[in-house]
C-alpha cells in the first residue's frame, strides 16, 4: 500500500514538473485580450503612435506597395466610384454581406487601384461622408508576403484564421511601428497557433476601443500567394479557405469589419455573370476589369513623365529643337515607349523609370536626343540591363505571333500541362477581359528581350532565324511608316512560317484557316484548297513572275509594285492527293492599302475588280486567292467575290493579335507626319544655325523661285536614289537566283 501511494506521490511530483516547465498561456478571454494589448504596446512609443496615423500615402505603402509610379489615373474613376456605390448598398445588410472584386492580370494596377480607393481623394468621394471610415489592408506579397515560419506552423492548422488575424493585427495597430516580418517573428514568440482561433472576438474589442465610432473596410491583395501550399483534406486551397474566413468577418450585426474588397487575377470564376457565388455560397460583385492602357492613355501617362523631367528635345548636333518641331519629335518617342509597353501598365512604369534615369543622368553620359534615346531604349545592353520583366519562353512567343483565340482553361502547347489561366497568373502572359475567349498576349519589348536572348544563347536554327526575323519585322513596325507596313506583313509571315514548320496541324490546312478571319459572307469556294503551311518561305524579288515560275514557294516582291497592281504575293503548295493537271501550287496575292482614320479614301468595288485583274493577268489563267488587308471602311452594298479576302482594321486587328495590332493603332493617331520639307530644313540647320524649322532666314522667309528650285533639287535626287535602289534589287535577285 505504501509503494503504491510512494508511486502516486511521484508521479504527481513529476506531473508538476512538466507544468513548471511547459510555456504559460493565456487561458481566459481576458487574459488574452490583456497579452495582444501588452504585446502592442511592447513595440513602445511607435506603436502607441502607429494607430492613430492617418491613411496616408506613405502609411498605405507599407503594405500596399504598387509596382508602378504614382501615375495619372488613366480609366480607373469609374471603379472606384463603383465601389463607393456598392459599399453605400451592401453595409445596409444586417447579415451576410456580398464582398467585391477587382480583377486584372499580373502588372495592371490592382494594388495601386486598391491604394488610390484607401486615399479617398476629394474627387472620389465628393458629395459622400466617409470621416467614419477606417481601411485595413492586408496583402500576401511584397513586404507582407507569406514568412517561413508561418509556412512551418501553418501545417494541420485552420488556415482561414491563421492567415488573417496576425495581418489585421499588424496592418491595424503596427504598420507604421515594425515591418512584417520583423513583427510576425514576434508574434508567434508570443502566442501558439491555437490562440489565433480564440483571438478573433477580443481583435473586435480592441479594434473598437482604439478607433471608436469607425467601420472598418478590409482590402486584401494578393491573396492568391496562398496557393503555394498544397489544398486541405477536403480539397480546399488555401486562398479560398482565407477568403471565406475574412468574408465571415462582415457577417452579423455586430461584425468586425463593414466590408471587403479583393484584387483577383482569374477570370475563370466570373464567366458572363455579373456576380458569382464563392465556395461558402455567398455573392461576389466584380467592380472592374483592369484591362491594359489605349494609346491616348499612354500618351497622357508619357507626357506627364516628359513635363515632370522637363525632357528637352535635341537634335544630333546637340542643338535644341525648335519649338514648332519639337512636339512631333516627342510624338514620335511617345509612340515608341507605347508600343515597347503595349500599353501594359507595370511594362510602361519600367520603361518610364529607365528612360527618366537617362534623361536626368549627367550631361557627360546622358542621350541627349531623341534619336540617341531611341536607340537607347531598344539596345540589347538597355534591355538586358534595365527591363526587369519575366524570361519568355519560346512557347508563349509561338502563342503570341499565332493569335489564335483560345480558352483560358486550354493548355499553353508545349508546357507540361501549363494553362493559360495559370501563365497569366504567373505573369508570362497579360490577360484580357473576356472569360470565354482569350487571345495570348505580351508587351513587345518582352518580344524584343526574347529575340537578344534567343540570338546570344545560339538557339537551334529555326527558332534562332524566328528570333532574327521577328527583331527585324519588330524595327521595321517602329519607323510608323504606312509606306512600310507591306513589307512589316512579309516578313510576319516568315516569321509564322518558321513557327508553323514545326506544327503538325498545317501540314494540310485550308486557305480558309489561315485567312479567313475577314471574310465579308461565307461562301468562299477558293478558301476550301487545302496546302502545306509547314514549308518555310524564303523572299525573292522579282521584275517578272515568268522569272521565278519554277519556284514551288516562297514570297514574292516585285521590284515595282506599282505597276504589279499588287504589293507581294505567297505561292503555297497544295496539299496531296491533287487531280490529274491540277496545279502543285496557288498563288495568294496581298494588296496593302492601309487606310488611316483620317484617310477620306474608301474600299469599293472598282477598286476589287481593278486589282482582281492584275492577279489574274499575273496568274495566267491558274486559280488565285487575292487577300487585301487595311481599308478601314467601304462603300454600301459591295459583296467581294468568292476568291477575294477583305481585311478591315478590326478584322485585321484579329488576325495580327493584340501585340502586333499595335503597330497599326500608332499609324492612324495623327495626320501629321514628318514632312520631306522638315527633313530638309533639318539638315539645313546642321550647316547653318541661321535657319529655322519653317525656312526662314534672319532676312524673311524665301521666295518661291528659291522655292521651286528646292523642289526640283529634290525631286531629281529622289529619282536617283529610286534608280539606284533597282540596281541593288536586279543584284541581289540575280545572286539569289544563283
Amino acid at each position: 500500500m505504501s509503494n503504491s501511494i510512494c508511486l502516486y506521490i511521484n508521479i504527481l511530483v513529476i506531473f508538476a514538473d512538466i507544468l513548471i516547465l511547459l510555456p504559460t498561456y493565456p487561458s481566459t478571454d481576458i487574459n488574452l485580450l490583456v497579452s495582444l494589448q501588452s504585446f502592442i504596446d511592447s513595440f513602445g512609443e511607435k506603436a502607441a503612435n502607429s494607430y492613430s496615423m492617418p491613411d496616408d500615402q506613405d502609411s498605405l505603402n507599407k503594405i500596399l506597395m504598387p509596382h508602378t509610379r504614382d501615375m495619372p489615373r488613366q480609366g480607373r474613376e469609374d471603379i472606384i466610384a463603383e465601389f463607393w456605390d456598392r459599399f453605400s448598398t451592401f453595409e445596409t445588410y444586417a447579415v451576410r454581406r456580398p464582398a467585391c472584386m477587382i480583377h486584372g492580370s499580373a502588372g495592371c494596377g490592382k494594388t495601386y487601384l486598391l491604394r488610390e480607393i484607401a486615399l479617398k481623394r476629394d474627387s472620389d468621394i465628393a458629395g459622400r461622408n466617409l470621416d467614419n471610415i477606417k481601411f485595413i489592408p492586408i496583402s500576401y506579397n511584397t513586404s507582407t508576403s507569406i514568412h517561413g515560419i508561418e509556412a512551418t506552423m501553418s501545417k494541420n492548422t485552420i488556415r482561414g484564421a491563421f492567415f488573417s488575424l496576425p495581418r489585421i493585427i499588424h496592418s491595424a495597430f503596427l504598420r507604421n511601428a515594425v515591418n512584417f516580418q520583423t513583427f510576425i517573428i514576434a508574434f508567434f514568440e508570443k502566442f501558439r497557433a491555437a490562440d489565433i482561433y480564440e483571438m478573433e472576438t477580443e481583435l473586435k474589442q480592441l479594434l473598437r476601443s482604439k478607433f471608436p465610432g469607425k467601420k472598418f473596410i478590409m482590402l486584401i491583395d494578393e491573396l492568391s500567394k496562398l496557393d503555394q501550399f498544397p489544398p486541405s483534406e477536403n480539397q480546399r486551397r488555401a486562398s479560398e479557405e482565407v477568403r471565406s474566413y475574412l468574408c465571415s468577418l462582415m457577417d452579423g450585426e455586430d461584425s468586425m469589419v463593414s466590408f471587403c474588397l479583393f484584387s483577383s487575377l482569374s477570370l475563370l470564376k466570373l464567366g458572363n455573370e455579373n456576380i458569382f457565388n464563392s465556395g461558402s455560397n455567398r455573392q461576389i460583385f466584380p467592380i472592374g476589369s483592369l484591362s491594359i492602357f489605349s494609346f491616348e492613355q499612354c500618351r497622357n501617362i508619357i507626357n506627364n513623365c516628359f513635363e515632370k523631367i522637363q525632357a528637352c528635345i535635341h537634335f544630333d548636333n546637340k542643338a535644341k529643337a525648335p519649338e514648332s518641331l519639337a512636339p512631333k519629335l516627342l510624338e514620335d518617342s511617345v509612340k515608341r515607349i507605347y508600343i515597347l509597353s503595349g500599353g501594359h501598365p507595370r511594362t510602361l512604369d519600367t520603361l518610364l523609370n529607365s528612360v527618366e534615369a537617362a534623361l536626368t543622368l549627367p550631361n557627360e553620359s546622358r542621350c541627349p536626343t531623341i534619336s540617341g534615346l531611341h536607340s537607347f531604349i531598344l539596345s540589347k545592353e538597355y534591355i538586358a540591363k534595365n527591363i526587369k520583366i519575366n524570361e519568355t519562353d519560346y512557347c508563349y512567343v509561338r502563342s503570341v505571333l499565332l493569335a489564335t483565340s483560345v480558352k483560358y482553361t486550354d493548355k499553353v502547347p508545349g508546357l507540361n500541362g501549363i494553362t493559360f489561366d495559370v501563365a497569366v497568373k504567373s505573369g508570362q502572359l497579360v490577360g484580357s477581359n473576356d472569360s470565354n475567349s482569350y487571345t495570348p498576349y505580351l508587351p513587345v519589348i518582352n518580344l524584343l528581350n526574347w529575340t537578344s536572348l534567343t540570338i546570344q544563347a545560339g538557339n537551334k536554327d529555326y527558332i534562332e532565324r524566328i528570333a532574327s526575323k521577328l527583331d527585324e519585322m519588330i524595327k521595321i513596325g517602329m519607323k510608323f511608316n504606312p509606306t512600310d507596313f507591306e513589307k512589316f506583313c512579309y516578313l510576319r509571315e516568315v516569321v509564322l512560317s518558321h513557327i508553323r514548320s514545326s506544327l503538325h496541324n498545317y501540314k494540310c490546312i485550308r486557305l480558309r484557316d489561315l485567312y479567313g478571319k475577314g471574310m465579308m459572307g461565307d461562301k468562299k469556294s477558293s478558301l476550301d484548297v487545302t496546302v502545306d503551311a509547314t514549308t518555310v518561305l524564303k523572299i525573292y524579288n522579282y521584275q517578272d513572275l515568268s522569272d521565278v515560275a519554277d519556284v514551288p514557294s516562297g514570297i514574292f516582291v516585285p521590284t515595282n509594285p506599282r505597276n504589279a497592281g499588287f504589293d507581294y504575293l505567297i505561292r503555297y503548295p497544295r496539299a496531296a492527293p491533287l487531280a490529274a493537271n491540277e496545279p502543285t501550287y496557288i498563288d495568294v496575292y496581298f494588296q496593302i492599302k492601309y487606310s488611316a482614320e483620317y484617310s477620306s479614301t474608301k474600299l469599293n468595288n472598282g477598286v476589287i475588280t481593278k486589282c482582281l485583274q492584275h492577279c489574274a493577268t499575273a496568274s495566267r489563267g491558274n486559280q488565285f486567292v487575292l487577300v487585301m488587308y487595311g481599308w478601314r471602311e467601304s462603300t454600301e452594298n459591295m459583296e467581294a467575290p468568292s476568291n477575294c479576302v477583305l481585311y478591315d482594321r478590326s478584322a485585321l486587328t484579329i488576325e495580327f493579335g493584340p501585340t502586333l495590332s499595335q503597330f497599326l493603332s500608332t499609324l492612324e493617331v495623327s495626320p501629321t507626319r514628318f514632312t520631306s520639307r522638315s527633313n530638309v530644313v533639318v539638315e539645313h540647320r546642321k550647316e547653318s544655325a541661321d535657319v529655322d524649322v519653317e525656312g526662314e532666314k534672319e532676312g524673311g522667309v524665301e521666295d518661291e523661285a528659291e522655292e521651286k528650285k528646292k523642289k526640283q533639287k529634290k525631286k531629281k535626287q529622289t529619282k536617283k536614289e529610286e534608280e539606284e535602289d533597282d540596281e541593288k534589287k536586279k543584284s541581289q535577285m540575280k545572286k539569289e537566283e544563283k
